[in-house]
């Protein structure tokens, strides 16, 4: 069986292309200061799928001169539940229903002697991976070909 039809053509090259096209979508971003001690509570609506977002808590001190903190920790909830967190500088990821709120918890103890800390937190959209895209499309021509075999 020869393919020539412009169309299969297409279809090949958007398959290739598209894992760099795929990109994580900024859903959320905070940049901030903490002096002393301090709690900071931000809203944010879950509106860009994918569903399953990633949470970056990072330290930005030392950018400015700054001791690093001596406590930083980040949360994200909804309601009474904590979908996940994190002591210190990192990441985690958490699944999210479309269109409902979420909270993003952050407290901070700053460094001495300055009692004054940067951090910045982004939330992203995990994107699909391009490897379902091509796992997809060729069960789908299977099926194809088996149905069409039938014939």
């Amino acid at each position: 069986m020869m393919i020539n039809s412009p169309k299969w053509l297409l279809i090949c090259l958007i398959l290739f292309i598209s894992p760099a096209l795929g990109g994580a979508a900024t859903v959320y971003e905070l940049q901030d200061f903490i002096s002393e001690k301090e709690i900071i509570i931000e809203e944010f609506t879950a509106d860009v799928t994918p569903t399953t977002y990633k949470a970056m808590l990072t330290d930005l001190s030392y950018t400015l001169g700054l001791p690093d903190f001596q406590k930083l920790s980040m949360s994200i909830t909804k309601g009474p539940l904590v979908l996940g967190n994190t002591i210190g500088p990192g990441s985690f990821f958490f699944d999210v229903v479309l269109g409902e709120s979420y909270f993003l918890n952050i407290f901070g103890i700053a460094g001495l002697p300055d009692n004054l800390g940067l951090f910045n937190v982004t939330i992203e959209a995990v994107p699909v991976p391009p490897a379902v895209l091509l796992f997809g499309s060729g069960m789908f021509g299977l099926i194809m070909l088996r149905r069409r075999g039938r014939r």
